[in-house]
């Protein structure tokens, strides 16, 4: 595989594709030996010392090579794994407070990193109105125009 994808050996291809120090890739691979895990696991998670990379970069380049590409943002985007890895790339004041023990849980201290953002009240029902089905949706417009024509009742 590391042929195809234009590196000379696995190493090459392990340091300069992944970013990751070939001795490094081995513990990994050792560790996924002994533990045979049933799902997905940051690589955070085996050697926790892993920053995580720099921005993706321009996507529409040939150059893709020196992207790194280590983290995938749909598996990773939520976990506590990762908001400390961002937090450590982008905010490290914020990780460093996170781990004295500041913030109650790494999502708070990604709340306070500007990194994820607190819904709104309409935010939230912005979101569960378009997962709604057709009858929920009826049903709650329903029960506000009656609830709208009590409240109005009610003021007279």
């Amino acid at each position: 595989m590391y042929e195809v994808c234009g590196f000379s050996s696995v190493n090459d291809m392990v340091r300069d594709g992944l970013g990751v120090n070939p001795e490094e890739m081995a513990i990994v691979v050792k560790w996924l030996e002994l533990n045979d895990p049933k799902e997905a696991v940051p690589i955070r998670r085996i050697l926790p010392e892993f920053p995580l990379g720099t921005h993706g970069g321009d996507r529409k380049s040939e150059d893709v090579k020196n992207q790194d590409d280590v983290v995938i943002l749909k598996q990773q985007g939520n976990s506590a794994d990762y908001l400390l890895a961002r937090m450590q790339r982008d905010t490290p004041k914020v990780a460093r407070r996170y781990l004295e023990g500041e913030f109650p849980s790494v999502r708070a201290a990604a709340l306070a990193a500007g990194i994820i953002k607190k819904r709104s009240e309409l935010d939230h029902l912005r979101l569960h109105w378009k997962k709604a089905s057709v009858m929920e949706r009826k049903t709650f417009v329903s029960e506000l125009a009656t609830s709208t024509l009590s409240a109005k009742a009610t003021k007279q």
